[in-house]
């Protein structure tokens, strides 16, 4: 039996990128917990072929640098938003503000 190791390859890509999805969007409560900032520095290695990623993750980067940072949660918004649309993963049902509300019981 012949592998077709071009498949194989895509769908470990496939899977790599939601599990780094899942785990931006899952710690996406806590930007400087040791968790996010992993994931945020696997990002340029999962997503190395995506321009649309790497854009939004730079704006992300530049944004974070300015004095008070204004307009982050957009900019934030709009690289999770890339990450989803990449992997796959459908947030069409979802408005922006999804991105950024997070659940927590202890609040």
């Amino acid at each position: 039996m012949k592998r077709n190791y071009q498949q194989i390859d895509q769908l470990e890509r496939y899977k790599l990128r939601l599990d780094l999805a899942r785990r931006l969007l899952g710690n996406r409560h806590s930007i400087s917990e040791p968790e996010f900032s992993t994931a945020m520095n696997e990002v340029f290695v999962v997503f190395s072929d995506s321009k649309e990623v790497l854009k939004e993750m730079e704006r992300l980067y530049e944004t974070l640098q300015i004095p008070g940072k204004p307009s982050t949660e957009s900019v934030f918004t709009g690289f999770l938003k890339s990450i989803c649309k990449v992997s796959g993963l459908s947030q069409k049902t979802l408005n922006d503000a999804y991105f950024i509300k997070i659940f927590n019981a202890k609040n």
